[in-house]
């Protein structure tokens, strides 16, 4: 039990680790002594046991090390873990690590109490990667228990820590006297640490467990497969085998008693070549290549860094606790994509392949649909504007068309009406055709009840349009067809006149009571709202004036510019801090998918280019109609699924975007609070454009980062907007001078270094994937 005494000295006792060693007592259940570092606890007590011999196998080069100092001091003898029984006299050791450091394997403990016990030996079970939590040794038979407390009962990487538990109250008097003159006492400050840490030590292991047997769940099911799948064969191509204690399946009668609540929070893979394991940790962005583990940073180690007596191929991952509410991950800002998977074209595998373009998504009735702009039903003609229903949310590429003739024409979601002939018959020009494009997608409002602003195009026979305007119709789920068949109610009129900004046309999104909808001039975007139930009420409208809603048009500002299509919506994936996400394409920069977030609703918006999309038929083709689909991917791990439309005769195209992560902390004052609202700074603005230059010369060809360089340049000095920053003076001319010097630096370092590359880029390839894959799980 915890001391009652006065403290007096600390080299005998103190308060904070006195609290800690009681805390320590009731969780491990056995009383239990501090020590200066996991190492001097294993010292002490084999100084205090000074047994003949020590039975061990492999484990940790630490306890190696102090057993070889006993050898050199004591005359220790070393056995195998495996030894007899026979071998063993009374006092001698069996010192069992269990789960092993690096592998994560687990043993049976009470196997090993057993056979020590049938000797009068003494079991000494080193449970650092097994902590409280996940198994109890004394349950199965342990004599001691040690633990490295800079690990897990630590937690957060700032702190050492030795303990050493026993229930032999003989064993324990001893300890607590020569640790009085072994010196290795804990200070202060980490007892105080340590009780910090003591209060999620169940939630950290738990679910730290959990994700360690998930990605080597994930990693072992590649193994196995066949190799058609993409990361099976990239798996497969790298990873010679994995050991972690949940792949121990023969072993689940004795393991689940003994951890029933996760087999540990560490995993080691052998690649098939040292080099592999080299060079992996330092191309992952969520893992850290450092040593140690337990803490809240998710490690990765080629272990050979610290260990030589391991194989040089091994490379060990302990998991940080990772999960909504708890520990959240974000991904950082400014973005940095580190994987693209082009998914291929959004089409139905059982009816014919239009092309068609807009492809953008929405919600109604707990169907997701996707709607089209022109949409060339080959030999039947054309349709202005198409819809289908995704039947699976984990195939976003896979859609059906509901409303198809049996001569192959699609019908239309908005068709024409008499109003729409009668224009046309004004103009007295048979050719021509109206067209209604639905860019901004349509809102749900109400359970099965919908909005949709469609812009109205006159189509000329040579493909060149006029706009009309925006009008809005009412969308329904026909209740009276069960496989989610869409109609529409046209409202008479132009919501909005081609000289305004087509308001709904761009974007829509419901937030509380009010539809917020963002229309286009020119090549500016501007915000307004609505009540939700009123969108089709003119007067009813609310506009941006860069500092609150008003009614009159003519005060709007515009939240964004320089924009062609895009998308606003709410996501987890930068954090709680910035929940408002834009995805888009410029008019200046084609091909060139944009990336915006912000506080709030209305700005400030940051817009940065994010990646070059490519087409499916021509990589350099001119692509637009970029949207985001938050529906299909787990924004919490990074993830975005995004489209782009290339020419006639291609079509929507698909891809999933991953995201660089980093990972906010459980206490306020060492989280990423105010991490924001540094990015507006001119100082931080100079760095993201230094930064996506940077990015472009590793993933781009020479002439692409050359492009970026001069983007870069332009894009700043266009901030002249009062919405948007600005960069004078000073900042300005460092920006210039230092874009302008890394761009002659690049073209030094291209030109030597051409044919290295070269050399290099298949491997340099393949081993981004398997990393890339190997943070997506």
């Amino acid at each position: 039990a915890p001391t009652t005494e006065a403290h007096v000295y600390s080299r005998h006792t103190a308060p904070n680790t006195t609290r800690l060693e009681a805390i320590l007592t009731s969780i491990i259940h056995a009383p239990c002594l501090t020590y200066s570092s996991g190492l001097a606890a294993l010292h002490a007590i084999y100084v205090c046991l000074k047994p003949r011999r020590v039975s061990i196998g492999e484990g940790y080069h630490g306890s190696h090390g102090v057993l070889a100092i006993q050898q050199k001091l004591c005359g220790t003898a070393l056995l195998p873990l495996d030894c007899p029984a026979s071998d063993l006299e009374a006092g001698d050791v069996i010192h069992l690590e269990t789960p092993l450091n690096p592998t994560g394997e687990a043993y049976d403990i009470t196997q090993y109490a057993e056979k020590a016990h049938s000797r009068g030996a003494i079991l000494i079970v080193d449970a650092t990667f097994g902590p409280p939590g996940l198994q109890d040794p004394f349950q199965w038979g342990a004599d001691v228990v040690m633990h490295s407390g800079t690990k897990y009962l630590g937690g957060h990487s700032d702190m050492l820590c030795g303990v050493l538990a026993t229930n032999n109250q003989d064993i324990l008097a001893v300890l607590k006297e020569e640790r009085v003159f072994l010196g290795s006492v804990m200070g202060s400050m980490e007892g105080w640490l340590g009780v910090r840490s003591l209060r999620t030590l169940d939630l950290r292991v738990k679910k730290q467990s959990a994700n360690a047997t998930k990605i080597v769940q994930w990693l072992n099911n590649c193994k196995k497969a066949d190799g058609k799948e993409r990361d099976a064969e990239l798996v497969q191509t790298v990873v010679h085998k994995i050991q972690h204690a949940s792949l121990q399946h023969e072993d689940m009668a004795w393991l689940k008693r003994q951890m029933p609540n996760g087999f540990g929070p560490v995993f080691a893979i052998w690649f098939k070549e040292e080099r592999m394991a080299r060079r992996l940790p330092s191309l992952l962005t969520l893992f850290h290549h450092a040593t140690s583990l337990g803490g809240v940073e998710s490690l990765i180690e080629w272990r050979s860094m610290s260990d030589r007596t391991v194989d040089r191929r091994l490379v060990r991952a302990p998991l940080v606790p990772i999960e909504q509410g708890r520990e959240d991950a974000y991904a950082t800002w400014p973005p940095i994509v580190t994987f693209i998977e082009k998914l291929g074209y959004v089409q139905s595998p059982s009816q014919p392949f239009y092309s068609r373009d807009i492809g953008r998504s929405f919600a109604l009735d707990g169907r997701i649909y996707m709607v089209f702009g022109d949409t060339f039903c080959n030999d039947a003609g054309v349709s202005s504007n198409t819809y289908q229903v995704i039947p699976n949310l984990d195939t976003p590429t896979e859609s059906h068309y509901l409303t198809m003739a049996p001569d192959g024409l699609v019908s239309p979601l908005i068709e024409e009406n008499h109003d729409d002939r009668d224009y046309l018959a004004q103009r007295v020009n048979a050719d021509k055709r109206v067209g209604f494009w639905c860019f901004g997608g349509i809102v749900e409002t109400n359970p099965g009840l919908g909005w949709v602003w469609y812009q109205r195009h006159i189509i000329n026979p040579d493909r060149s349009t006029q706009l009309t305007g925006t009008g809005i119709a009412r969308i329904s789920h026909d209740k009276s067809k069960p496989n989610g068949e869409l109609s529409s109610t046209r409202m008479p009129g132009m919501m909005f006149e081609p000289g305004e900004p087509q308001f709904g046309s761009f974007s829509t999104l419901l937030v509380n009571d009010f539809v917020y909808v963002w229309g286009q001039k020119d090549t500016d975007i501007f915000l307004a709202r609505v009540p939700k139930d009123s969108c089709q009420q003119r007067h009813t409208y609310e506009f941006w004036n860069g500092r609150e809603f008003v009614p009159q048009i003519d005060r709007i500002v515009p939240v964004l510019q320089d924009m062609q299509q895009g998308q606003f919506f709410r996501s987890k994936l930068f954090g709680p801090q910035l929940p408002w996400v834009f995805i888009g394409v410029t008019r200046w920069a084609d091909n060139l998918l944009i990336i915006g977030a912000a506080p709030t609703l209305e700005g400030p918006w940051a817009p940065l280019p994010l990646f070059k999309a490519e087409g499916m038929r021509e990589r350099n083709a001119y692509l637009y109609c970029m949207y985001a689909h938050p529906w299909a991917t787990q924004h919490e791990e990074g993830k975005l699924c995004v489209s782009w439309c290339d020419p006639w005769p291609g079509g929507v195209i698909a891809a999933k975007l991953q995201f660089q992560m980093e990972a906010a902390i459980y206490w306020g004052e060492i989280g990423l609070e105010g991490h924001s609202s540094t990015i507006y700074s001119s100082a931080r603005w100079a760095d993201i454009l230094l930064i996506r230059v940077l990015e472009y010369v590793l993933a781009s060809t020479m002439s692409e980062a050359r492009e970026v360089t001069t983007m870069s340049s332009v894009r700043y000095k266009q901030l002249g907007s009062p919405h948007r920053l600005r960069l004078q003076g000073p900042y300005q001319e460092a920006v210039e001078a230092r874009l302008y010097r890394l761009q002659r630096h690049i073209e030094k370092v291209v030109k030597e270094e051409e044919a290295a590359r070269r050399a290099a880029e298949k491997e340099r390839t393949l081993m981004e994937r398997i990393a890339a894959c190997f943070c997506c799980q």
